[in-house]
């Protein structure tokens, strides 16, 4: 539960941005009270809070679904990370792809083993694409991939266009 608060703090944000405050892996909560009595058997106690536990109630069913189901929420929202990191790298990769190809010939042949060396050193300082789409590898690491990926590529397309 904790490392899905760190991962996604606004899951619960009726505990972090309001009613109760995450200390030390506890959760504790502020202002909250009740009245205790005996039942009409004598043998049982009611507790009845004293105000509106609507956050409190709906705080602790996200919890319990967090438990339960919170390593699946987690690799949702990564694969929907590693989506958008792979979809904005693709796109610059086309663009430098068509930047290329508008290169006259002889620059193309001129440049071509500069291409490859910068090829081979932006896999050396980003990694592998076959590793960010690896789903063996750890999330963080293949968006890591991806964004170095795209940054390498957006900085050789304004070389190779004269915009740099």
């Amino acid at each position: 539960l904790f490392k899905l608060m760190k991962d996604l703090p606004n899951t619960l944000f009726y505990i972090s941005q309001g009613d109760g405050q995450v200390i030390n892996n506890t959760v504790t909560w502020k202002q909250v009270n009740y009245n205790i009595q005996l039942a009409d058997n004598n043998k049982d106690i009611v507790v009845t809070p004293v105000q509106k536990t609507d956050k409190l109630a709906r705080s602790i069913y996200v919890m319990a679904r967090m438990t339960v189901s919170g390593d699946s929420i987690i690799k949702k929202k990564n694969n929907s990370l590693i989506e958008i990191a792979a979809k904005k790298f693709e796109s610059r990769d086309r663009e430098l792809n068509q930047v290329w190809k508008s290169l006259p010939a002889s620059a193309r042949t001129a440049l071509k083993q500069e291409q490859r060396v910068w090829v081979t050193k932006k896999e050396q300082q980003c990694g592998k694409l076959s590793d960010a789409k690896s789903e063996a590898i750890p999330a963080e690491k293949r968006i890591s991939i991806y964004k170095c990926q795209l940054e390498m590529t957006i900085a050789r397309t304004a070389y190779l266009d004269g915009s740099e």
